[in-house]
């Protein structure tokens, strides 16, 4: 098995630094000479928790695992890891969340010799490693039918969403399914579809007693036609409490914050980003400056909604969480030829963090993560690093000191790497900050 480490713990400025540079340590591995590409990364303890797929370069038609590391907070160090076989010739996103020293992750498993797909779900021991439960769980018997599209876990149970065929076999239906978090045993599901309509699940909140659902209604031979529905179960049954809908709205994001639920997406107009009572669905407001793009992420800290909007013209914003007034908007700039690209966005008490890729149209990208002060709007700073044919960065997470981002870089004309970077937020300073390793 081939693996290979570049660890750096950066306690002073990296080389080509200008301005006062928060990074403390970078993490790039190969882990088998393949397409490596980390997808989700999340906080538990001491630890950050990264998965996403391990590329596996074979005779004919390459491999893909699904590869879920642990990595030190404090160095970067890799203080455990696990692979588990996923596809051959199909790459597909993972998805993770944790919670009380556990975290749970699912992917989409497609077994030699059968035709279906598969959900794919695990749970480990933070501190050990230790594997506590699989499930592989056929939601449909068609041909490549399963599809994760997220998961969480609540302080009652583990979540999955996605999409599978619905009981007629004529159309998608939408589909949650919900584990008991310590032994993994299967609480209660439920397939939300009609024959003639693809309906897909795209995004999940829980509290305690709810879990809420949003996804798409749209004609099974016309898919570009999409309706938004959320849904809120019941935790304990799964019953359904309560079900809206929206005409033309695609959800990305759900989150639960004092009483509201934020649906985040895009509308035919433009963005979309709307607060509901969790208790009965009513609507409490509406963005009113929607703009053009997809908001592709949310994070809520205190009165504050940060969003990360994805477009011609990437965007970073701030909302009110109570009214939905615009706080502040920063408009990344673009020139002919490029693109700056904005994926996912975190916050602390203090700063709002922007993660993305910049470059040319068909040339070179950089790893990109953006700094904001979090009332004002104010740049703190701007990290670029890593150009090359194939960077991003795609999921971040942040505590009170420390801010991990998650992505991939080329180290070649076929292979990408795992690209972890972790930030010191404690002591922020106004600046820009260009690493080119």
């Amino acid at each position: 098995m081939k693996r290979i480490y570049f660890a750096v713990s950066l306690l002073c400025l990296p080389i080509a630094v200008y301005g006062q540079g928060p990074l403390l340590w970078e993490l790039q591995e190969d882990i088998h000479g393949g397409i490596d590409l980390a997808r989700a990364i999340t906080i538990s303890g001491r630890t950050a928790v990264v998965v996403g797929n391990g590329g596996v370069p074979e005779e004919g038609t390459d491999g893909s695992d699904f590869v879920i590391q642990a990595l030190s907070r404090a160095t970067g160090t890799v203080q455990w890891s696990d692979e588990a076989f996923l596809s051959i010739g199909a790459i597909e996103p993972l998805f993770v969340t944790s919670r009380k020293n556990r975290v749970y992750a699912v992917g989409t498993l497609r077994q030699p010799g059968d035709v279906r797909s598969a959900f794919l779900v695990r749970a480990y021991e933070v501190p050990s490693g230790t594997l506590l439960w699989q499930n592989v769980w056929h939601a449909g018997q068609g041909v490549d039918t399963d599809h994760p599209t997220g998961i969480l876990a609540s302080p009652t149970q583990v979540v999955v969403v996605g999409y599978s065929e619905n009981a007629t076999r004529e159309g998608l239906a939408a589909v949650v399914r919900a584990y008991e978090p310590v032994s993994g045993a299967f609480l209660w599901e439920d397939r939300a579809g009609n024959t003639g309509l693809d309906v897909i699940a795209w995004a999940i909140a829980a509290d305690r007693n709810r879990v809420f659902l949003a996804g798409t209604t749209s004609p099974a031979d016309n898919p570009s036609v999409r309706d938004l529905f959320v849904r809120a179960y019941d935790a304990s049954s799964g019953d359904v409490d309560w079900q809206i809908g929206r005409q033309s709205v695609i959800p990305t994001k759900l989150i639960l914050a004092s009483g509201r639920l934020l649906v985040a997406g895009a509308a035919a107009n433009g963005t979309y980003l709307a607060a509901f009572s969790a208790a009965s669905g009513v609507r409490l407001w509406q963005d009113t400056a929607p703009t053009a793009g997809t908001l592709v992420d949310i994070a809520v800290k205190g009165p504050r909604i940060a969003a990360a909007i994805l477009g011609r013209q990437s965007a970073v914003r701030a909302y009110n969480l109570i009214t939905g007034r615009v706080e502040w908007e920063d408009r990344l700039p673009i020139r002919p030829g490029f693109q700056q690209l904005v994926f996912a966005v975190a916050q602390n008490n203090d700063s709002v963090f922007a993660a993305g890729s910049s470059g040319q149209d068909f040339g070179n990208s950089e790893f990109m993560v953006r700094a904001y002060d979090a009332r004002k709007g104010t740049l703190l700073w701007d990290d670029r690093c890593h150009p090359s044919e194939q960077t991003a960065a795609v999921d971040l997470t942040v505590d009170k000191s420390r801010l991990f981002v998650a992505g991939y870089t080329s180290d070649g004309v076929t292979s990408t790497d795992f690209l972890i970077r972790a930030y010191d937020v404690q002591h922020e300073t106004t600046g820009t900050q260009h690493s080119r390793e």
